[in-house]
C-alpha cells in the first residue's frame, strides 16, 4: 500500500482513511481543535519531542520511485524565543541522503496559524516544496522517497524553547502520484474527499479478466 490518508478522530486515535488494513498506533501524540472544526468527530494531532504515530500493519510499505504527493495541514505553537540564526525549517529527506530545505521566513506566513504544506515530485522528477500553494523550492532528483526506509519530512525546529518545537497537524495525505503540476491558490475547505485517491479493481475469476477505475476527466 503506498497510498495514505492519516486523521485523529476525537479521542485522538489515528486512522487512515484511505489504507484500511493500517494498524495505526498512536505515541504521546496529543489532541488539538480539528483544523475543520465543524467536523466534530475528529481533532489534529499535536506532535511534541519524541511522539510519534506508527503503522504497525503487516508487511507494510510507503516507497515511491517517481511521482508523489505528500501535503497537510499545519501550524506551530507559540512559544517565547524566535530561533533566528537556523529557523524554522521545511525539509525533504531522500533514501540517497539528498536534501532539499527551505528556511520559512516569518514574514511570509503566519507560523502559528494553520498553514498548508505539500511536496509533490512530477514525472520529470521535479520536486517542489509549496507553502498555501505556492513554490518555495524545487529541485531535480529522481532518488526513491521510502518513508519505510531512511526517507522523511521534517518541519518545525529543534530548539525546544522556540516557536516550531511544537507542531500540530492535520489531513495527512501521502498519494502516488501527482495532484498539482503548477501553483494552486484554491486549498482544501473541508477534508480531502479520498474517494478519488482510490484505486479499485474489479476481477472476473472465470476469465481472469481485470478492470480498473478511475476519475473522468
Amino acid at each position: 500500500m503506498s497510498t495514505s490518508c492519516v486523521r485523529f478522530d476525537k479521542n485522538i486515535i489515528p486512522y487512515d482513511v484511505l489504507n484500511l488494513e493500517a494498524k495505526l498506533v498512536n505515541f504521546g501524540v496529543c489532541g488539538s481543535t480539528a483544523k475543520f472544526p465543524e467536523n466534530i468527530n475528529n481533532s489534529s494531532g499535536w506532535f511534541v519531542r519524541n511522539s510519534y504515530i506508527v503503522n504497525a500493519q503487516d508487511d507494510f510499505h510507503m516507497r515511491f520511485d517517481s511521482v508523489f504527493t505528500v501535503m497537510f495541514w499545519a501550524k506551530f505553537i507559540e512559544r517565547p524565543y524566535v530561533d533566528e540564526v537556523y529557523g524554522n525549517r521545511f525539509i525533504l529527506i531522500l533514501d540517497d541522503g539528498s536534501v532539499i530545505s527551505y528556511r520559512i521566513p516569518d514574514s511570509s506566513i503566519s507560523i502559528a496559524d494553520w498553514n498548508h504544506y505539500s511536496i509533490i515530485r512530477d514525472v520529470d522528477n521535479i520536486i517542489s516544496m509549496r507553502i498555501n500553494g505556492m513554490t518555495v523550492r524545487s529541485e531535480v532528483n529522481s532518488a526513491p522517497f521510502d518513508l519505510t526506509n531512511s526517507s522523511y519530512i521534517y518541519l518545525g525546529n529543534s530548539n525546544r524553547y522556540a516557536t516550531g518545537y511544537d507542531v500540530i497537524t492535520d489531513d495527512i495525505l501521502i498519494f502516488n502520484g501527482m495532484l498539482y503540476d503548477s501553483d494552486f491558490s484554491e486549498l482544501p475547505d473541508d477534508y480531502i474527499d479520498v474517494t478519488q485517491f482510490k484505486q479499485l479493481l474489479y476481477i472476473i475469476s472465470s476469465t481472469g479478466e481485470v478492470w480498473g477505475y478511475g476519475l473522468e476527466e
